[in-house]
C-alpha cells in the first residue's frame, strides 16, 4: 500500500507540474505532504498503525521510505514532489541532480553492511564524496550569484557583462548590446538550449507498408502497357514505385491513368512523376496508409544544420526516402509558397523562421514580418531579431516594403563604394558588418487584392534586385490565382513551394504543371529548387504553436532580462517569466497595442514588487517607455526612406528651429533619455525631421551628443522648462 500511495505522490506532483497547475489541488496536495511529513517524523515501527500521527495511511506511507532510506532523505523526497510543480523549467535538471547527491549522501548511514559486503574496500565514504560533488557541481553557480549579489550600483552597470554571464543569459544578446565597435564579425550560435525544449520524435514504429508493385503492374497491363517495377521507397507520408516501361510506350499514355491507379489501388491520390533524373523510370507516387510526422527538432539536430556555417541555412523537411532536406536562402533568393488551409503552409514558414533564429543572433539576420491576418505571426513578437514590431496594418505594410526598397538601394551605395558585388564580400572587406533581412508576408493575397498595384511594385523591385544586397523575400498565400500570383512576380520568384491546392489551374499557376492537387496535406509539398524547374515531393517537418511559444518566450526572456537590467541596475528572473507567460511582452515593444495604458500601469506595479524599488510608479512608466523606444534596435538603413520619400514633410520656417521643437521640449523633459524614433513616434512625423530636431535640441544643450544606439540624455529639468522655451523664437 505503501508504495501506491508514494507512487500516487509521484503522478499528482507531475500532474500539476505539465498538466494542469490547478491552484486548489496544489494546496490539498501541500496539506496531505504535510501530513505524510509529521507522519513520517513520529514513525515508529514497533507501535500500533493507527497511532501515528497521521493515521493508517501516514504509517503506511512512512513504513515504505523508512524501509529504504533514511527518515531525513525521506522527509526531503516528499518536500521534493511538493515544490516541484514551482521550479521552473531550467532548473528541473539541477533539482533531480541535487535530489540524487542527497541520496547518495544518507546511503551508508541506512545500509553500511550492504556496501561492506558488496563495495569492498571503496565502503561508504565514497558515496559521500560522489554525492557532495555532485551537489556543489550543481549549486556552485548559486553560490557565486548570492556571493557577488544580484543589486549593482550605477557605476557598475557599464561592466553588466560579468552579471549576466553569471546569471546564464546568452551571450550573442550582450554582444549585441556591445558590438565591441564593429571590429569583430559576429559569429554563428547554435543555440542547443532552445533545440532542447522542442518535441522529440516519438518512438512509433511505421507499420510495413503493402507491397502493391503486382498490382500496378496488372493495372499497367490491362491497358497494354508492359514493363516492371523496379524498385521501391518507402516514406513517412506515400510510397514511390520505380517503374520501367517496356520499349515503345509513351510517357503521355501513363500519365493519363493515374485516376485508374487510384480506383485499382484502393487508395487516394496517386501521383505520376515525370521520368526520374538520370534513371529512366517512373515514379508512382502512393499514399501510405500510416502516415509519420517529421518533428522538426530532429532536423535541427542534424550534424549538417548544426557544422554549417550558412546563416541562411533552414530545415525544409524531409526527402521520399527519408533524407533530411536543407535549403539556403542566399541561393534561391526568394521563395513563394501557396497552399489551401490546413495543408501545412504557416508551419513551413514557422520552421524556417524557427531554423534561422537557432543559429543567428540579431547581429546576423533580421527579420521584417507582415502579417494582415494579425495572428499567424504574432508569436514572434518581442524577439530581437524583428526591426519592428510585426506590421498588421494592410496600408502601412506599403510603407514598409518602400522603406525596404529604400533599405536596398542605400545598401548598394555602400557595396559600390567598396567595390563589393555582394553583401557577403562587403562584410568580408569591412569591418562595418550588415545583417540579412528577411521580409516575410503571410497572407499575400490579402495585400494585393485590398492595396493592388502598390504592393505588387515593390515586391517587384526587392525581388529582382535585393539579392546582392542580403534582403530576401518569403511570400506564401492561400490563393494561387493569376490576380494574385501575376507574371511579375512570377518571374522574380522561380523558387516555389506548392502545398496541397485545390485544382489543377491554381496548381499551374503556383507549378506551372500539375500535381499540387494530388498532394495529401499535412507538410506533403512539391518544391521547385533552385536551378531547376522540376519539382521535387518533400515532406515538411512539423513544428507546433507550443513549442514555438517556447522557443521564443527563452529567447526574450534573456533579451529582456538585460534591458531590464540596464534600467533598473537589478533583475528576477519570477518578473521575466511572468510578463512573458501573462501576455505583456508587447509592453516593451509596441506602441500600438491595444489598452496599452492599462498594462504598463499593471506592469509598472509588478516591477515594483518583485524589484523592491524606491522610486515613483511614474519613474517605472517612464523606463518602460523608453525601453519600448529602443527595443529593436535599428540599423542604419533606416534613415534612408525619410530621406528620399519623406523629404516633402520637412516644413521651411522663416527661424532657425524646427516648429515643433517646443512640443518636443515639452515631451522629454523630466525624462532621463530620448531619442529620434521616441519624437518620431510621440509626433507623427519622419525619422529624418525627428533626427533634425534631435541635433537642434543637442546645439540647445538640451540633450547630450550621441552615444551609438544608446538614447541620448536629457539634460534639462522641468524648472527650467518655461525660461528655455523663452528663449526659442
Amino acid at each position: 500500500m505503501g508504495i501506491l500511495l508514494f507512487a500516487s505522490f509521484i503522478f499528482i506532483s507531475y500532474y500539476l507540474k505539465f498538466v494542469n497547475p490547478n491552484r486548489f489541488l496544489y494546496i490539498l496536495f501541500l496539506i496531505v505532504g504535510f501530513l505524510s511529513i509529521l507522519g513520517i517524523i513520529s514513525y515508529n515501527p514497533n507501535q500500533e498503525p493507527y497511532l501515528n500521527f497521521s493515521g493508517i495511511v501516514g504509517y503506511e506511507i512512512s513504513k515504505f521510505l523508512t524501509t529504504f532510506f533514511t527518515k531525513l532523505f525521506s522527509i526531503i523526497l516528499i518536500l521534493s514532489l511538493l515544490i516541484f510543480p514551482k521550479i521552473p523549467n531550467e532548473y528541473i535538471k539541477k533539482f533531480l541532480f541535487v535530489i540524487l547527491a542527497l541520496f547518495l549522501i544518507q546511503l551508508p548511514f541506512k545500509s553500511p553492511y550492504f556496501i561492506n559486503e558488496y563495495v569492498g574496500f571503496f565502503k561508504y565514504p565514497i558515496f559521500i564524496i560522489l554525492g557532495f560533488l555532485i551537489l556543489y557541481s550543481n549549486l556552485k553557480d548559486f553560490f557565486k550569484r548570492h556571493e557577488k549579489g544580484v543589486e549593482r550600483e550605477e557605476s557598475q552597470v557599464e561592466e553588466y557583462e560579468v552579471f549576466i554571464q553569471e546569471q546564464k543569459l546568452n551571450k550573442e544578446f550582450v554582444n549585441e548590446k556591445k558590438l565591441e565597435t564593429k571590429e569583430q564579425k559576429p559569429e554563428l550560435v547554435y543555440r542547443k538550449d532552445i533545440v532542447d525544449v522542442l518535441k522529440e520524435e516519438k518512438n512509433n514504429v511505421q507499420e510495413e507498408v503493402e507491397d502493391l508493385s503486382r498490382l500496378i503492374e496488372e493495372k499497367f497491363l490491362e491497358f497494354g502497357i508492359k514493363g516492371k517495377v523496379v524498385s521501391k521507397t518507402v516514406g513517412p507520408l506515400i510510397t514511390r514505385y520505380e517503374f520501367e516501361p517496356a520499349a515503345g510506350i509513351k510517357l503521355s499514355k501513363i500519365q493519363s491513368l493515374a485516376d485508374d491507379l487510384t480506383l485499382r489501388l484502393k487508395t487516394s491520390d496517386v501521383r505520376i512523376t515525370p521520368p526520374l533524373p538520370n534513371k529512366g523510370l517512373i515514379g508512382i507516387e502512393v499514399p501510405n496508409n500510416y502516415k509519420k510526422i517529421v518533428y522538426f527538432k530532429k532536423l535541427v539536430q542534424n550534424e549538417e544544420f548544426i557544422n554549417s556555417r550558412k546563416p541562411l541555412l533552414f530545415a525544409l523537411g524531409v526527402e521520399v526516402d527519408g533524407k533530411p532536406k536543407y535549403e539556403d536562402l542566399s541561393r534561391m533568393p526568394h521563395l513563394l509558397i501557396a497552399g489551401t488551409t490546413g495543408s501545412g503552409k504557416s508551419v513551413c514558414i514557422n520552421s524556417i523562421i524557427s531554423s534561422l533564429i537557432i543559429k543567428n543572433t540579431p547581429n546576423t539576420v533580421r527579420f521584417l514580418l507582415i502579417d494582415p491576418k494579425m495572428v499567424e505571426l504574432s508569436l514572434y513578437e518581442g524577439i530581437p531579431h524583428l526591426l519592428m514590431p510585426v506590421v498588421k496594418d494592410k496600408k502601412y505594410a506599403i510603407k514598409v516594403l518602400k522603406m525596404a526598397v529604400a533599405w536596398m538601394e542605400y545598401r548598394y551605395k555602400l557595396l559600390a563604394k567598396v567595390g563589393a558585388k555582394s553583401l557577403e564580400s562587403y562584410n568580408a572587406k569591412t569591418k562595418d558588418y550588415r545583417p540579412y533581412i528577411v521580409i516575410i508576408i503571410d497572407e499575400f493575397a490579402d495585400l494585393i487584392l485590398t492595396q493592388g498595384k502598390e504592393v505588387e511594385g515593390p515586391i517587384a523591385r526587392l525581388a529582382q534586385m535585393a539579392r546582392a544586397v542580403g534582403i530576401h523575400l518569403i511570400v506564401a498565400t492561400q490563393r494561387p490565382s493569376v490576380d494574385v500570383i501575376t507574371g511579375i512576380i512570377k518571374a522574380n520568384f522561380p523558387v516555389r513551394i506548392a502545398f496541397k491546392v485545390p485544382s489543377k489551374v491554381d496548381s499551374r499557376v503556383i507549378l506551372d504543371t500539375t500535381g499540387a492537387e494530388k498532394l495529401i496535406g499535412r507538410g506533403d509539398m512539391l518544391y521547385i529548387p533552385p536551378g531547376s524547374s522540376e519539382p521535387q515531393r518533400l515532406h515538411g517537418a512539423f513544428i507546433s504553436e507550443e513549442e514555438i511559444y517556447q522557443l521564443t518566450s527563452k529567447i526574450i526572456f534573456d533579451y529582456l532580462n538585460q534591458k531590464i537590467l540596464e534600467k533598473f541596475s537589478k533583475t528576477n528572473e519570477e518578473l521575466i517569466y511572468k510578463i512573458i507567460e501573462d501576455g505583456y511582452i508587447s509592453v516593451f515593444c509596441r506602441d500600438d497595442d491595444i489598452a496599452i495604458e492599462e498594462k504598463q500601469d499593471f506592469v509598472s506595479d509588478i516591477i515594483k514588487n518583485y524589484l523592491n524599488l524606491d522610486i515613483s510608479k511614474e519613474q517605472i512608466i517612464q523606463a518602460i517607455e523608453e525601453i519600448r523606444s529602443d527595443y529593436y534596435q535599428p540599423i542604419d538603413e533606416f534613415s534612408a526612406y525619410v530621406e528620399e520619400e519623406e523629404e516633402d514633410e520637412i516644413i521651411n520656417i522663416s527661424g532657425s528651429y524646427d516648429p515643433l521643437i517646443k512640443e518636443a521640449i515639452k515631451l522629454i523633459v523630466g525624462r532621463k533619455t530620448t531619442s529620434a524614433t521616441f519624437l518620431q513616434r510621440k509626433l507623427k512625423i519622419g525619422f529624418a525631421r525627428a533626427a533634425r530636431i534631435i541635433d537642434q535640441l543637442e546645439e540647445l544643450g538640451i540633450v547630450g551628443p550621441a552615444d551609438g544606439p544608446k538614447p541620448r540624455e536629457v539634460r534639462i529639468s522641468p524648472d527650467k522648462l518655461d525660461e528655455i522655451l523663452k528663449k526659442i523664437k
